[in-house]
């Protein structure tokens, strides 16, 4: 006996990775997913969520103790990696660190967390560089991924002494972030103008990031190097 109607087949389901991640992304639905992500099995899955809960609470053993759980499930779970590659790097031990990230990359090209991880990683390590380099692997991927590339391109780029084309990056970046998730860009942008003396569009930027950013004692930060700025101009 055949039913009268056809039943849709379950789609397959995406769990969102990315939002245990130190990143702002988008979601992952609707947009193409590699067959790696779709075939992440249950049980390495759960090692992740585990992982994941450790990582919430800065518990970076038991955090790389469960990722590397997951990968010995399924060696191809990228978002697994990256989440290796953070309790690594937040255990100081940065060549382990690098090689789980880099394994990120080589197992799904087409993830952004990895490129982040290791552009974080050279930013870490203050390989301006190398940083700036990297920032040209992951533009074109998705939005976020021109965002962060912009982000980091001007990062490298002010610790370079190559003011304007940090400035250029950081205005790029900010306009990406349209819903103000990362203050962080603004207050970059306020240290360019600062180095240039641009007391003015300093200010407006550390007003900015005070206004976004959720920590207390960032703001008191950002505020504290306004008044320095302030005092440092006013001398010359």
């Amino acid at each position: 006996m055949y039913p009268t109607e056809m039943q849709p087949l379950p789609k397959p389901v995406v769990v969102e990775d990315e939002a245990c991640l130190p990143w702002n992304l988008p979601s992952a639905s609707g947009a193409t997913v590699s067959a790696a992500r779709l075939g992440v099995p249950g049980k390495a899955r759960s090692q992740y969520e585990k992982a994941c809960n450790f990582f919430k609470k800065l518990k970076m053993a038991e955090t790389e103790q469960h990722a590397r759980d997951a990968i010995q499930k399924y060696s191809n779970y990228s978002a697994a990696w990256v989440m290796l590659g953070q309790a690594l790097q937040g255990e100081n031990k940065m060549d382990e660190a690098n090689e789980a990230c880099s394994q990120g990359v080589r197992v799904d090209p087409t993830f952004l967390p990895p490129y982040l991880c290791l552009a974080g990683l050279l930013d870490h390590e203050k390989k301006w560089d190398e940083l700036l380099a990297a920032s040209d692997r992951f533009p074109g991927m998705n939005l976020a991924g021109d965002m962060y590339a912009n982000y980091y391109r001007s990062l490298a780029n002010f610790h370079l002494g190559k003011l304007p084309e940090a400035q250029k990056c950081a205005l790029a970046a900010i306009a990406l972030d349209s819903e103000h998730h990362q203050p962080t860009f603004n207050f970059l942008l306020a240290q360019i103008y600062g180095e240039q003396g641009d007391l003015v569009d300093a200010t407006a930027q550390v007003q900015q990031y005070v206004k976004f950013s959720k920590s207390r004692q960032d703001q008191d930060d950002a505020k504290a190097y306004l008044s320095q700025l302030q005092s440092r101009l006013s001398a010359k």
